[in-house]
């Protein structure tokens, strides 16, 4: 039920979302989850503990402001409901959550550290956290969002969330559940991507892969709609992407272009990076299968660039991908 719910509408209503609509999931069943999951790939989000009794949530503080303005302007500072939480979602994703009271180890590496080359001097600790339950989770795709209600009767309250949550990213009095990043921290990641192509153009790859990443964790779990600041970050990491191809490693060159096709999907060099890590990749399955599956990846991939034809470096390695795709089956 839910491949074929996803091969029928999946790509529409990723579409929907990603040019501003907004859709709501208010369910505890598990299959919601898997439905939100094979629509949203980068969503993290897992089943967390199941409430049987009415239960008080607290509000995200960090996200105060913004729920607030969504459910209930100042009045909200948590709710009660019966529901099944989630768990492995992201700070700013949050609305409502409890702490489960449950610890678990996370190492802890400064991003800077982690992105340089000499890792061997970087500094690990190890920290104590709690995981929390989260009963409403909002996720932002494109100029629009999703959100996951954990209600297990669907009641009245609920109902009302939802109006709220749908009213409030209405195009005439849009409340955007994020934030934008300030100015100065804007300005910071705009010298990265211009000391990264800097970099690039001298030919200087590890360079270039180390700014354009500085401009990148500028954002950290930050990232509101403001359509410039997106645009920004798909733009970093299409071009951590090329980067990576350059230094031959495919699989981190797929999932940056991926990162960056999440935030805007038209994006033809994006595609065809994509399409090329995709054939490296294929190159290293030594069965003719999986060769030729991620053949019809990179091809597909392709095939979402808008008048292909023109693009004639694309168009030139789509058609070498028809050939090999049409000589591998015919080994079969």
């Amino acid at each position: 039920m839910v491949d074929e719910f996803h091969l029928k509408l999946g790509s529409l209503i990723k579409r929907f979302v990603f040019l501003g609509g907004v859709v709501a999931f208010p369910s505890s069943q598990l299959v919601v989850l898997k439905v939100i999951k094979n629509l949203f790939e980068r969503i993290a989000w897992t089943v967390g503990r199941s409430y049987s009794v009415r239960t008080e949530w607290g509000i995200c503080l960090m996200n105060k402001t913004y729920v607030q303005k969504i459910f209930g302007r100042d009045k909200i500072s948590s709710l009660k409901a019966k529901c099944v939480g989630l768990r492995n979602v992201p700070i700013h994703e949050r609305c409502f959550e409890k702490d489960t009271g449950v610890q678990c180890s996370n190492v802890l590496v400064s991003k800077e550290d982690r992105d340089s080359e000499n890792i061997s001097t970087t500094l690990v600790h190890e920290t104590s956290i709690s995981q929390f339950d989260v009963s409403i989770a909002i996720h932002n795709h494109g100029d629009g969002s999703i959100a996951y209600f954990g209600d297990a009767h669907f009641d009245k309250a609920t109902i009302s969330r939802i109006s709220k949550y749908i009213r409030s990213r209405s195009p005439n009095d849009p409340i955007c559940f994020g934030r934008n990043l300030s100015e100065q921290t804007f300005a910071k990641v705009i010298r990265a991507k211009i000391n990264g192509d800097t970099h690039f153009k001298l030919r200087n790859i590890k360079a270039a892969l180390s700014s354009y990443k500085v401009g990148i964790t500028k954002y950290g779990d930050v990232l509101g709609p403001c359509p410039v600041q997106k645009q920004e970050l798909a733009g970093l990491l299409e071009s951590v992407s090329l980067c990576l191809l350059k230094m031959r490693r495919p699989d981190d060159a797929l999932e940056s272009a991926e990162r960056a096709l999440d935030l805007d999907p038209g994006r033809s060099k994006c595609l065809f990076q994509a399409a090329v890590a995709y054939q490296s990749l294929a190159r290293r399955r030594p069965d003719l299968t999986g060769f030729l599956a991620h053949l019809v990846a990179a091809k597909k991939a392709l095939e979402k660039i808008v008048d292909l034809p023109d693009y004639v470096d694309a168009y030139e390695f789509y058609k070498k991908l028809e050939r090999s795709i049409q000589l591998g089956e015919n080994r079969v």
